[in-house]
């Protein structure tokens, strides 16, 4: 599958080329529950990215993920059910558009816990249908990878609840793009101690 995107500036680029897959495959054995992504060029932890989802022992989940030029690695941070993380730092994603991750027994870290976290409710109230949607630190230079994988279809007057670490506040962005690849950007400031909040993405948002 192709996606082409127009460009609306340095906030909203987003160039065929930057944009790759990623497959998770879980080699443990147990459900990966939680899935956070760091950027090469951010301090700040993304949100988990399954949501409501799990990876089952030996299955593979897929997204799509935007990288910058100038920073093409990423660290993951993943939880499976009994409360174990794993971690993998500085993981390439420059590999001919795609990147395969292996998570596995040998990546367990004993001396980490899953992030505290806040609840993000998204509310698509565009009249459209959204393809892609990405919740990026501001940091950043990367968009990251997209919330929704690379099967899910955020449709308009749905919700969706994000889990965002909270003990890094700080400024987040959010890019979505529906199926005629208009964008919707908005701009966050994340407090860090609130426990739930929610956000909607509008018509008023849309990138002209």
């Amino acid at each position: 599958m192709l996606f082409f995107f127009p460009c609306f500036g340095d906030a909203f680029a987003l160039e065929p080329g930057d944009l790759q897959r990623i497959t998770i495959s879980n080699q443990t054995s147990y459900d990966l529950v939680s899935l956070y992504f760091l950027h090469e060029d951010s301090q700040i932890w993304g949100p988990d990215v399954l949501g409501s989802r799990w990876v089952d022992p030996g299955s593979e989940y897929g997204f799509y993920l935007h990288v910058h030029r100038g920073a093409k690695k990423i660290s993951l941070l993943a939880v499976d059910d009994d409360g174990d993380c794993y971690m993998l730092e500085n993981v390439s994603v420059d590999v001919n558009g795609e990147a395969y991750v292996q998570i596995g027994p040998q990546h367990i870290s004993r001396n980490l816990r899953e992030p505290e976290t806040s609840r993000v409710i998204l509310t698509n109230a565009t009249g459209s249908d959204i393809l892609l949607m990405f919740f990026s630190p501001s940091d950043s230079q990367m968009w990251g990878v997209d919330i929704l994988d690379d099967r899910t279809l955020f449709r308009r007057g749905d919700s969706l609840a994000l889990h965002v670490p909270s003990q890094y506040p700080g400024a987040y962005d959010i890019l979505a793009l529906d199926r005629e690849y208009d964008s919707y950007y908005r701009h966050l400031e994340f407090p860090g101690d609130e426990s739930q909040w929610y956000v909607d993405i509008t018509d008023a948002q849309k990138a002209e």
